[in-house]
């Protein structure tokens, strides 16, 4: 290259860019050859590097000589690099400038554009992750590193010098666009280099030393790449798509594989990057594969005009901007609407008008591409500042009246807002800024924008913005540093997705070459007048100038002669020391020899002594080596031959188990048989007494209806001779037949109402009351009032950690109305409308009541029953409104649901209305009946004053009916407390759990355990307990898995009507246990196979070998104590002990099984514990008497299936005077078998055999789970008197009913 004074002023005119000038406050540490070579390769001869390797040999032997090959070049053949590598594969050339004893314009030391874009993707494969992808035995080795893992500083330095002196192989070949060379290869590697400095400038702002000392090199480094790309993309031959034809390697433009080297990568915050060639950025990258046949060669020049202009957005005021993008509308209209250009132009103009809130929202944008996000970032910091200044001032400010407003200001609005990580840094930022927060709010009244400053210097501390993780580094979705360089994420309109058309480059250079001569022109002018006016200056001074001359010779020949003195008095002086140097160099010599060879000698007889020692300890080591694999051998044989030993005795265990289980079967199969026999017997006795039982009933039914109807019949004959006789009776007092005949054909209820003036009345007030204005009651508070009591009941409690409770209290009120008469038509709409004013039917309101030890979400919703009857059906309690009339004149029905109502066990009250305040005329016989046909008979008191009544005056119609739903809750509330812990539980709510069916079964076996253990199994049992206890722990599993399936019959039948359809959202209930789990609208179903589920998920643990091989894969994951304990159990042979020790901490939740695809339970928390004790139980064997068989016509608290049918049959018949029906409680419901017949069993056992044994040998037999539960249900009874007791009430009800003392 030429020098710097060979450079014309012409050239560097034609060089300067022109689209902008340089990058903001970017250019302190600058290499200034970039720009001193702009200036040189216009006149320079045109050089071609032929360096075929990534550093040339000079330069890497020079290196190694000086020991200067850094750790990322050290190789590891067949470790971090292949095999064959050697120092050449990994060496890269150094940046370094030119000197006067160094050349840089070497074509041997100088890289063609192929090498440098391979130099590009070896950077990009190899070293840009290596401070993410874990240790480094390089560095581990290394004596100065205090961490095996190469620190991002490192990795960053080490590209930033590579790339440099890649920059400069391209400066010294010449391209430079316009007037130099120019091809696409350029223009790849300089875009690649530009998006490591931009991706850097974010990636790396988590590290302190890069932000204090290399983030601003960092810039400046980016903004000379980006010059250079718009000279290239400026060149006015448009080269810069060009793909020269001897370009060796285009095809893959450097890239040799399309993912990082080595092991994948991981981010700092511990999540593993995408580093896969089927990856989904692989298909999106603009360099490599893809770009090779694209239009644009794998180039980016909208990306990268969008770079440069946010890049430069403060330089000139923003001036720098506006004159670049004008002349690229002008010039380059396809780049200028290019979809990147016109995204930075839009943040320019929301950082150019101070719009945080469009600035913000643009760079948390998922379409903002990653590398604008991190130019972003550069002005983060100021934008934040500017918006706090602006809020404090704008908020917080006071009105005439001196009142605050919009004072406080939520913090969690602000994170969002400014794209803070988190609150804590929101915080921070609010306190260095002196503004002020309270809790979770910002409060702009009390606080005073401020600059903090050094105390000592006076400078403004500034406030540098947090990594933003959240908010940048998520938008690249896990791709590597190399997909980024490749354009993996540089978004849509990236690239041109066609190439420019063809320029006149002919034309073109002539233009220029005429504006040329014009510029010349003109300058010689101005030079000649300036040429003129120097001469007329020069002879003024040239006398003067002539007399210092002469003065000056003189004093040089004067100061000639001084110095010629001086230096014969030096050359003497250097004569005598370089003689004294040689005296003692010899001397120093003669020295050096002496102590060498006394070194030699020492060093051998050393060597020698330490050749016989190692050759002594050789023998030893050998010795001791052939005695140890002696008995090694003789430990394995031993080992073995003990093992076949015990292989052999049990499988003799095995055998003769086997042998005796067989026999026991045979032997319980023919007692089953002769036991099955028996039954049918007995069954077929049975039911001929039942048939003449059924016989004697409809006798004695027809003959008391015939006695009737001759009542009726005599009755009906009187009136009619009377009514011949007296033309004026018309009306006479109903009989008791009719009444009876109302019960059979179940006709509607009605009771006597008053007058119609009186309901004109009562439903004037009514309406008075109705439009009258108030706020609806929220229901679902009064819920959340009355759960303290619930979360006291529920804090006793102490479940196990893997049963989740309920975290949501639902509850229903129906309110029950009039039927819809044409008379009452008008007083029906009044109800409804004041019934609508007290609550917001039909929607579901929601509260919360907390307390220390959880939370619960209560759900309220009211219904009018009288639109659809489905409501009576599934609510938790029902308010009947009872308009009281005493007039016997009109008639008001309710619907019959309101006696399926009163079959519910649901709180309900009545609410009478009547505008008459006499107390004489409220108790009416009318509203009586009707008060005893909803509530029952009352015990406690009469009329108005019985239990579930309110009768209000009219001015507190709507306070009683505040109350009347307070005391619903609170009675639904009382209820559900005070049956959560029984079994039998009656009320509305099931109290629900929810726990993995694998956790159901550990719960189980742990159960089952604790009951082995008061029983004292394990005290008395032998060396093999663990198979006894494995049998028993499948009989439990066995058995559960039949209690489930009943439980869920049972739950079938009793909740498939809950919860209500109001509270369920897609067929479930949201959040019903916690904030992501939910509770199906079908939970009382089973989906899944319980048993094969339960025996699949357990048959590894019930097994000696295979539970070994679970505990050793688990204990991983376990402390170091419980690890010890349970492998010292297992070389014990302690196996009952660590199945038991595993149940445990499952159970405690210590272990963790559940996996993502298991079967989930949801049960009332009562119902499984009691499933759960039941398929536990174990007994010890004990003598019990034998059998008696009793005839169940006998057992009269024990009905048969006919029995029930019959008696629903004649339920409409029975009065509520009824005593010894009503009495009489029902305590179970013996099980059918296959033919529907009664299958009776006895109440004692029949032998000593251990029921656990039972249940597995009849789960080997394949009995039905219905006879497993038979089986245990009748384990526990006992022959006591019960028999004749039975006999005598059954007898005397007979008795009673033939004798007519017990009305139907």
């Amino acid at each position: 290259l030429q020098g710097h004074a060979q450079a014309s002023e012409s050239n560097d005119d034609d060089r300067s860019a022109p689209f902008g000038g340089d990058v903001g406050n970017v250019n302190d540490d600058v290499d200034d050859d970039d720009d001193l070579a702009h200036r040189n390769v216009n006149n320079a001869k045109s050089l071609i590097g032929i360096c075929t390797s990534m550093c040339p040999d000079e330069e890497l032997l020079r290196r190694e000589k000086e020991g200067d090959i850094q750790l990322l070049e050290i190789t590891d053949p067949g470790g971090l690099h292949p095999a064959h590598w050697t120092l050449r594969d990994t060496a890269v050339k150094r940046f370094r400038r030119s000197a006067a004893d160094f050349k840089l314009d070497i074509p041997e030391l100088v890289r063609p554009p192929e090498v440098l874009e391979r130099v590009c993707g070896y950077l990009e494969e190899w070293v840009m992750e290596r401070d993410r992808q874990g240790p480094d035995k390089r560095w581990a080795q290394a004596a100065t590193t205090t961490s095996d893992t190469p620190p991002p500083l490192d990795v960053y330095q080490f590209i930033w010098d590579r790339t440099r002196m890649i920059r400069k192989d391209f400066i010294l070949q010449n391209y430079i666009g316009t007037g130099g060379k120019c091809d696409a290869r350029a223009v790849r590697c300089h875009e690649r280099i530009a998006r490591w400095h931009a991706m850097c400038e974010h990636q790396l702002s988590h590290i302190p030393d890069f932000v204090k000392h290399q983030s601003q090199q960092n810039i400046a480094e980016l903004g000379q790449t980006m010059k250079t790309l718009n000279l290239y993309y400026d060149d006015a031959l448009g080269r810069a798509l060009t793909e020269p034809a001897s370009s060796g390697g285009s095809d893959s433009q450097g890239c040799v594989s399309d993912i990082v080297m080595g092991k994948s990568p991981i981010d700092f915050d511990g999540n593993a990057l995408s580093n896969d060639a089927q990856a989904a950025d692989v298909t999106q990258r603009i360099i490599g594969k893809n770009g090779a046949g694209s239009p644009s060669r794998g180039t980016a020049e909208p990306e990268m005009r969008g770079l440069y202009i946010l890049l430069t957005m403060n330089n000139e005021g923003g001036m720098e901007v506006l004159k670049y993008s004008g002349r690229l509308c002008t010039q380059r209209p396809d780049i200028f609407y290019s979809k990147p250009v016109q995204l930075a132009l839009t943040i320019f103009r929301a950082k150019k008008d101070h719009n945080y809130a469009k600035f913000f929202r643009l760079l948390r944008c998922p379409s903002t591409p990653y590398l604008f996000s991190c130019i972003m970032f550069k002005y983060v910091e100021n934008m934040r500042k500017e918006t706090l200044l602006m809020m404090s001032k704008v908020y917080g400010a006071k009105n005439k009246t001196g009142e605050a407003f919009y004072d406080s200001y939520p913090l969690e609005k602000l994170v969002n807002l400014l794209c803070y990580e988190d609150e804590s840094e929101a915080k921070e930022a609010c306190r260095h800024y002196g503004i002020t927060v309270e809790g979770d709010q910002v409060l702009w009244r009390h606080s005073k924008f401020r600059e903090p400053r050094d105390p000592d210097k006076g400078l403004i501390i500034s406030l540098k913005p947090r990594k933003m993780v959240r908010t940048i580094e998520s938008k690249l979705s896990g791709a590597t540093r190399l997909s980024v360089c490749r354009g993996g994420v540089s978004g849509q309109g990236a690239t041109l997705s066609s190439a420019p058309a063809n320029v006149d480059a002919e034309a073109m250079l002539k233009e220029r070459q005429k504006a040329q001569e014009e510029m010349k022109q003109k300058l010689a002018e101005a030079k000649a007048k300036e040429e003129a006016e120097r001469l007329k200056q020069e002879e003024i001074k040239k006398e003067k100038v002539r007399q210092e001359r002469l003065a000056a010779k003189k004093r040089a020949k004067e100061e000639a002669v001084r110095r010629a003195e001086q230096e014969r008095v030096r050359q003497e002086q250097l004569e005598r020391e370089r003689l004294e140097q040689q005296r003692q160099e010899q001397e120093r010599i003669k020295a050096e020899e002496k102590a060498r060879r006394e070194a030699a000698e020492r060093a051998e007889r050393l060597r020698l002594e330490k050749e016989a020692r190692e050759k002594k300890e050789r023998e030893i080591a050998e010795a001791r080596r052939l005695a140890e694999e002696e008995r090694k051998r003789k430990l394995a044989e031993e080992e073995r031959i003990r093992r076949l030993e015990e292989e052999k005795r049990r499988r003799e265990e095995e055998e003769r188990r086997r042998i005796e289980r067989e026999a026991e079967m045979r032997r319980k199969a023919e007692e089953e048989r002769i036991r099955k026999a028996k039954e049918e017997e007995e069954r077929r006795i049975e039911m001929a007494w039942r048939q003449k039982v059924e016989n004697a009933r409809k006798l004695l039914i027809c003959r008391l209806l015939r006695k009737q109807m001759r009542r009726y019949d005599s009755l009906q004959k009187s009136r009619n001779s009377l009514s011949r006789l007296d033309p004026t009776c018309t009306q006479y007092p109903t009989s008791d037949v009719e009444l009876c005949r109302d019960l059979f054909h179940s006709a509607p209820t009605e009771i006597v109402a008053r007058r119609i003036d009186s309901c004109d009345e009562l439903e004037n007030q009514v309406y008075r009351l109705a439009t009258s204005p108030r706020h609806p009651m929220d229901l679902s508070q009064l819920v959340a009032n009355c759960m303290p009591l619930f979360l006291s009941h529920q804090a006793k409690a102490s479940y196990p950690s893997v049963v989740r409770k309920n975290k949501v209290k639902l509850f229903k009120l129906a309110i029950l109305l009039p039927e819809r008469l044409p008379q009452f038509s008008q007083l029906y709409d009044t109800l409804r409308m004041w019934v609508e004013s007290h609550l917001d039917l039909g929607e579901v309101s929601s509260a919360v009541c907390s307390s220390r030890s959880c939370q619960i979400d209560a759900r309220a919703v009211a219904v009018i029953s009288n639109d659809d009857d489905s409501n009576c059906e599934d609510c938790d309690a029902a308010l009947v409104l009872l308009p009281s009339f005493t007039d016997e004149t009109v008639s008001v029905v309710f619907s019959e649901k309101a006696q399926e109502l009163l079959g519910q066990n649901v709180p309900r009250m009545v609410l009478v209305l009547d505008v008459d305040d006499d107390l004489s005329h409220r108790n009416a016989p009318s509203t009586e009946r009707w008060l005893d046909t909803l509530l029952g008979e009352s015990s406690g008191g009469a009329g108005l004053q019985r239990e579930g009544v309110a009768a209000p005056n009219l001015c507190d119609f709507d306070l009683a009916f505040q109350k009347c739903c307070q005391v619903l809750v609170q009675s639904h509330i009382s209820t559900t407390t005070s049956n959560v812990d029984n079994e039998d539980n009656i009320s509305t709510d099931p109290s629900l759990v929810r726990v993995p069916l694998s956790d159901v079964g550990f719960l189980c076996l742990h159960q089952l355990i604790r009951n082995l253990e008061e029983n004292g199994f394990f005290n008395n049992a032998g060396p093999n307990c663990h198979d006894n206890l494995f049998d028993m722990c499948r009989n439990a599993l066995s058995s559960l898995s039949h209690e489930l399936s009943c439980a869920y019959e049972e739950l079938h039948q009793q909740w498939q009507h809950w919860p209500a359809q109001e509270f369920c959202a897609s067929d479930r209930v949201e959040c019903f246990f916690g904030e992501d789990k939910d509770l199906p609208a079908n939970w009382y179903e089973s989906t899944c196979d319980v048993g094969s589920e339960l025996k699949r998920f357990f048959q590894h643990l019930l097994e000696r070998s295979t539970l070994t091989l679970f505990v050793e894969s688990i204990v991983g994951s376990l402390s170091d104590s419980l690890q010890q304990d349970l492998l010292i159990m297992l070389d014990n042979g302690e196996i009952s002990s660590c199945f038991s020790t595993i149940v445990t901490m499952v159970v405690s939740g210590e272990i963790n099984l559940v996996s993502d695809g298991q079967s989930i339970l949801y049960l009332p928390v009562t119902k499984l514990f009691f499933v759960i004790e039941h398929a536990a139980a174990y007994r010890v064997p004990e003598p019990v008497d034998q059998d008696v068989g009793i005839p169940d016509y006998l057992l009269y608290g024990c009905p048969s299936v006919d029995d029930d049918l019959e008696e629903k049959e004649n339920s409409t018949v029975l009065t509520k005077n009824d005593k010894i029906i009503k009495g009489e409680k029902r305590t179970r419901t013996p099980a059918k078998n296959e033919d529907n017949t009664i299958s009776k069993r006895s109440r004692v056992r029949k032998d000593n055999v251990d029921p656990n044994l039972r249940l597995l040998q009849d789960h080997e037999q394949g009995s039905s789970p219905k006879k497993l539960k038979c089986a245990r249900l009748n384990d526990g009874a006992k022959i006591d008197t019960e028999e004749e007791r039975s006999s005598k009430s059954f007898t005397s009800y007979l008795e009673a009913l033939l004798g007519g003392d017990v009305p139907l």
